[in-house]
């Protein structure tokens, strides 16, 4: 299992390296783009994320903030690769995605706030950033791990 998960962020290092500047800004574009049409999406149509849990209010939080921090953690690792054509940990490159993120996380809760039915949460913003840098930090410190742990076989 362990293995599997290593040679398949190993085959994603490998993808983005190969891939040129615009490649890797086109993936942040795209992605923020999924987002800002997904947030403009009025609540009036569709099922609220409440209804789907069966109306549990602490389900629909954890779901809610579990989909922010996921969406938002990817969005911060192709900010984070369009800056970084390797995965290497560079705390300044770091602290730039998680700002960039924070930007777009505030601007799509400011969008959601014209949005029927939908409306700004500071709350969603700072889930959308930390859940970003929590999730970057992670990937490349365990990254970094594993490049220390190749050269300790070697």
């Amino acid at each position: 299992m362990t293995q599997r998960l290593v040679q398949i962020i190993l085959a994603i290092k490998i993808f983005f390296e190969q891939r040129s500047d615009w490649f890797r800004w086109l993936l942040v574009a795209v992605w923020y783009s999924v987002i800002f049409v997904l947030s403009a999406i009025p609540a009036t149509r569709g099922v609220s994320t409440r209804e789907m849990v069966g109306g549990d209010d602490h389900l629909n939080t954890m779901v809610r903030f579990l989909a922010h921090v996921l969406v938002f953690s990817i969005l911060a690792l192709f900010i984070y690769l369009a800056y970084n054509r390797n995965f290497t940990y560079n705390r300044k490159r770091i602290f730039l995605a998680t700002c960039i993120n924070a930007l777009c996380g505030f601007s799509d809760e400011a969008h959601q706030y014209f949005v029927p039915g939908r409306y700004f949460r500071l709350q969603d913003v700072v889930t959308d950033t930390f859940g970003g840098l929590i999730v970057l930090w992670a990937v490349l410190r365990f990254l970094h791990y594993l490049k220390a742990r190749t050269e300790a076989l070697k």
